[in-house]
């Protein structure tokens, strides 16, 4: 009877084990994690709010780098809780996490203190770096904040804002070598509107 019942106990931990959803296993070694931006490339991943929870379960960041957040600025509380769970548990799996704040859904005079906030809830993770929202960028030495179009329409907007907010990094380097190697009847166009 216990040799039955350790044979059963086994066969349904197996058949557990392979019910478990598989996750997606990400190749590249840096990756851009945003909101839909309706750019294709290699290491873009979409995260939607709606989907927040659990996003970070879905993928195998072991071969990740850096993985480099554009995050937008509020003052909802509840969105920022559910962004900084998955900021948390993202910061566990990867060896470097960039955070980037780009888009505003606040007031321009209200980005200091959420950023305050941010960098609290950022101080656990000791691989996390913070882009600061207010560093001037640009030949007119802009609030970086100020600077992201409301929708990134093609690779290159995207890949020249970060070239001016960031850190030099791989992911900037790689979206230019995506848009080498596309020919133009393939590049990412404005999506209808």
């Amino acid at each position: 009877r216990r040799s039955g019942r350790r044979a059963a106990e086994e066969v349904k931990k197996e058949v557990e084990e392979r019910l478990k959803p598989k996750k997606t296993v990400i190749r590249e070694p840096e990756i851009l994690i945003g909101p839909r931006m309706g750019i294709k490339g290699k290491g873009l991943l979409e995260m939607r709010e709606a989907n927040a929870d659990g996003w970070v379960d879905k993928y195998d960041f072991e071969q990740v780098q850096t993985a480099v957040f554009l995050l937008t600025l509020t003052t909802d509380e509840e969105k920022n809780k559910r962004t900084g769970d998955v900021i948390d548990k993202l910061a566990r799996e990867v060896k470097e996490l960039v955070v980037c704040p780009f888009r505003m859904d606040c007031t321009f005079a209200e980005v200091t203190l959420v950023t305050e906030t941010w960098k609290r809830t950022l101080m656990t993770s000791a691989n996390a770096i913070w882009i600061e929202p207010m560093k001037s960028v640009g030949a007119k030495q802009m609030p970086m904040i100020t600077t992201a179009p409301e929708r990134f329409k093609t690779a290159k907007e995207l890949a020249d804002f970060l070239e001016a907010v960031m850190p030099s990094g791989g992911i900037v380097e790689m979206l230019r070598k995506d848009l080498e190697k596309e020919p133009p009847s393939k590049r990412s166009r404005p999506s209808h509107q």
